[in-house]
């Protein structure tokens, strides 16, 4: 087999508390494709390790590059030392958003960290407007609140997961019946759907069912507060459909589980708290750790998909 990088006889710690194995690790396209005690093969580029230690990069959970990388981005220093991964937006301020009226404030008391930086921005709009951006969250109804936001802001979304249009729209047929219902008739039908189905559910002892009761509640409901031409049960329909059928977006909207195997260079962690829930939590307490284990994952998978930034955020934040 051929790589582009292959990394001899080093002693590879993996970082999972595992002691370390002598091996050799074969890099393709910027991935690990291979590790083995002797791989076969050529490379491009060889790197004798014999001696040295073979590890991921270094995460630095607290720092300020976010100011620094925009004039130095190569982050040669932190490179040499092994980190890959910064936390940047640290104590309380970051490059982006800039609030024109605060901005002076901001330059006064951040200017030591990078004197030279031109400040002649507001958001992170680059990345957004070429397409390269995601917002990510473990429930359906805070993205699609967030959908909205965007589109009244003129800013083009794809949502992922047609089907769960699909779905919601099936939903919303067997609440709402009748397409001329007002939007407070189908406010009050949806609230007492969600009532009915969680009361059932915990009586049933499905208590994991909750948690997507109130989601699709969620979801309805804020296609129905979020689109003011939304006034019948009939336009919450087309809404929907208006709304899955967009797929030439600026920024891609999806959830945890759609966003697997798929990365964007800038990536917006939306209401990370949803992470772990309070179902994992309380089945973890109560001997049962899986459904904890599987929201660790997810939450696992929506912090890696970012290429370059992950910004963490909250919906409240999008005013």
């Amino acid at each position: 087999m051929t790589y582009d990088l292959l990394i001899k006889h080093g002693t590879v710690i993996d970082g999972t508390g595992v002691p370390g194995v002598v091996a050799d690790v074969g890099v393709s396209r910027g991935r690990i494709t291979a590790m083995a005690p002797h791989l076969e093969g050529s490379a491009e580029r060889q790197i004798d390790a014999s001696g040295r230690v073979v590890a991921p990069g270094f995460i630095d959970v607290h720092t300020h590059s976010d100011f620094t990388l925009l004039s130095a981005p190569g982050a040669d220093s932190k490179v040499r030392q092994g980190i890959t991964t910064e936390v940047v937006g640290n104590c309380g301020f970051s490059p982006a958003p800039v609030r024109p009226e605060t901005l002076e404030l901001l330059k006064e008391y951040t200017g030591f960290l990078n004197p030279h930086l031109a400040w002649n921005w507001q958001r992170l709009a680059p990345l957004a407007n070429s397409g390269a951006a995601a917002v990510l969250c473990r429930n359906n109804a805070p993205l699609l609140s967030l959908a909205f936001k965007l589109l009244h802001a003129q800013v083009g979304i794809t949502m992922l997961g047609r089907d769960i249009g699909k779905g919601l729209a099936t939903l919303s047929k067997k609440i709402l019946k009748e397409d001329d219902l007002s939007a407070v008739q189908c406010i009050e039908l949806i609230r007492a759907w969600a009532a009915t189905e969680t009361s059932l559910a915990m009586a049933q002892d499905k208590e994991e069912k909750v948690d997507g009761i109130k989601d699709r509640e969620g979801c309805l409901l804020a296609v129905l507060q979020g689109a003011s031409w939304c006034q019948t049960a009939g336009d919450l329909r087309s809404a929907l459909a208006q709304l899955f059928a967009k797929d030439s977006g600026r920024v891609t909207l999806a959830t945890g589980h759609r966003a697997k195997g798929l990365e964007w260079p800038l990536v917006v962690y939306l209401d990370s708290f949803r992470l772990p829930s309070k179902w994992a939590l309380q089945a973890a307490a109560a001997g049962r750790p899986g459904p904890l284990e599987q929201e660790k994952n997810l939450d696992y998978v929506i912090c890696t998909r970012t290429k370059h930034t992950l910004v963490y955020c909250n919906l409240e934040d999008y005013q």
